[in-house]
């Protein structure tokens, strides 16, 4: 639950203070496993992941 909040939140501030562009949306599964690889321009990378797809994400990085 606190995965839906918190997205929507980071969701509500994206769209205030960001302009993002998704490229390639179209070419993502809506089920079934898939692999999403972002550039990491900066930190804020998976927190607007998690935000603009619909599907949860569950992420995975080398800690």
């Amino acid at each position: 639950m606190f995965y839906y909040i918190a997205k929507y939140i980071v969701l509500f501030i994206i769209n205030i203070i960001f302009r993002i562009e998704v490229d390639g949306y179209e070419n993502i599964p809506a089920n079934g496993p898939v692999i999403i690889c972002p550039n990491h321009i900066s930190f804020l990378d998976p927190p607007i992941v998690g935000a603009i797809f619909t599907r949860r994400i569950f992420f995975y990085g080398k800690g």
